[in-house]
């Protein structure tokens, strides 16, 4: 047999070894061979079910176990919702138990609006300012499962959730824990309490630095109350559907609004170590 006629039979001998296609395994392998080891090798790579990422094999549970995008049940009775993990604290379960604040009585989350229009008479006049306050966080709380679906619909190429602390209500400058928007954008979230009584004495937003032109966003800053739930959505800047451009040079680099926090949001969120949670949501496009 020539050279020539031997490289041409080493190309359909059905005994020519060839090495598995997978990084980091060594076997040598008959053609005949390839696909039974392909679907055994234990350095062959699959799909997370939840987020598509390629794993390796021996990796593949614990990640899965472990993945942001994994959805779990809401604990709380009645509830059918699933829930991603990495997103488990955005959750506004409309089963969850609370109480009426004109009449204390005991509702779920979900039949607070036709309670309202089913005792209307019966409140008390005096408890209308406390029916608005109400009113305002299950807006509130819509705006923020609003924002959950849209994020599905209008994917963004960062998403961001973080709470930060400030000491109280009281003088001070408080901001969180510098994140990267990408594209070499660097921002900080900000809480400024002011000394004055009057109206608007606090501003909360971003202070946004870094070398970038300008980013797209869509982010919303709340209070939470002492359980880490939505008490008031105080600033939106731009819509998961229309981002708003920000940069550096734009308002020397602070987007946000001035408020006041009312009397009764202030005794809602202050905790007992005085201190007082407020809560992010940013994605960058």
């Amino acid at each position: 047999m020539s050279v020539g006629e031997l490289a041409a039979h080493l190309k359909v001998c059905e005994f020519a070894t060839v090495e598995c296609a997978n990084v980091g395994c060594q076997a040598l392998l008959i053609p005949k061979d390839v696909l039974g080891h392909a679907a055994t090798c234990e350095h062959r790579v699959a799909p997370c079910t939840h987020c598509s990422k390629q794993v390796g094999w021996k990796s593949i549970e614990a990640h899965q176990n472990l993945c942001p995008k994994a959805t779990v049940k809401c604990a709380t009775k009645g509830c059918k919702e699933e829930v991603e993990k990495g997103l488990g604290s955005l959750h506004v379960c409309q089963h969850q138990e609370m109480s009426c604040p004109a009449c204390e009585e005991t509702l779920l989350r979900k039949d607070v609006p036709a309670h309202w229009q089913t005792h209307a008479e019966a409140h008390e006049l005096a408890e209308i300012p406390a029916k608005m306050e109400e009113m305002k966080r299950k807006i509130s709380d819509l705006e923020d499962k609003e924002l959950s679906e849209k994020r599905h619909a209008h994917p963004s190429t960062k998403t961001l959730v973080f709470n930060w602390r400030a000491e109280g209500w009281g003088p001070g400058y408080y901001a969180s824990e510098s994140f990267d928007l990408g594209g070499g954008g660097v921002a900080d979230c900000v809480l400024k309490c002011g000394d004055a009584p009057e109206v608007f004495s606090h501003f909360i937003g971003f202070d946004i630095v870094g070398e970038h032109k300008t980013l797209r966003v869509h982010a919303t800053m709340s209070v939470l109350d002492k359980e880490d739930r939505t008490l008031r959505q105080v600033y939106e800047i731009g819509t998961a559907a229309a981002p708003k451009e920000v940069s550096p040079e734009g308002n020397d680099g602070y987007y946000g609004i001035d408020f006041t926090p009312t009397k009764a949001e202030q005794d809602a969120s202050v905790r007992p170590d005085g201190s007082v949670r407020l809560r992010a949501v940013v994605r960058v496009f």
